[in-house]
């Protein structure tokens, strides 16, 4: 989340940046801080980043078209395809050994920034040979988390 975090701070407008000066100022830190703290304790609360503070929360949640897995010799890929949407702040990614009944940041192998347009190809590796079980979701700029998508499987040899 820190890599994603430090990444998409990089990329937001000024104007978005500046929602968090007052915050930041009042605790005397400089507004990357305070976006990097409001956005990990919305994380631990099983929040998603927002670009503006505080959260929106306003758009519609979108979704994943699909989620397409392949497996190869020590690591497998994923290519998402979400909704249509120019809102999209990324997606999560989830893994485990057992089917994923309930998605929490635990499992979270991966968050990757998206612009709602193109297709995204995350690699997770490396991995033992064994059977993977993903989920995956699509979050907005203002906070809001997608449906995630249903449990698949794909299997690393």
């Amino acid at each position: 989340m820190m890599s994603f975090l430090s990444q998409h701070w990089a990329a937001m407008s000024a104007p978005d940046k500046a929602t968090y000066e007052a915050a930041a100022e009042a605790k005397q830190i400089s507004p990357f801080n305070e976006y990097v703290s409001a956005n990990l304790l919305r994380w631990q609360q099983n929040g998603t980043p927002t670009e503006e503070w505080p959260a929106p929360e306003a758009a519609t949640p979108l979704t994943l078209t699909s989620m397409v897995l392949t497996g190869f010799e020590g690591y497998a890929t994923a290519v998402l395809t979400p909704s249509a949407g120019t809102d999209i702040g990324g997606f999560i990614v989830y893994r485990a050994l057992a089917e994923i009944t309930a998605p929490n940041w635990a499992q979270v192998v991966a968050v990757i920034e998206a612009d709602g347009a193109n297709a995204v190809t995350f690699t997770d590796s490396p991995l033992e040979a064994e059977t993977y079980h993903y989920r995956a979701q699509a979050f907005c700029d203002d906070g809001i988390a997608g449906t995630v998508i249903a449990d698949d499987t794909v299997v690393v040899t």
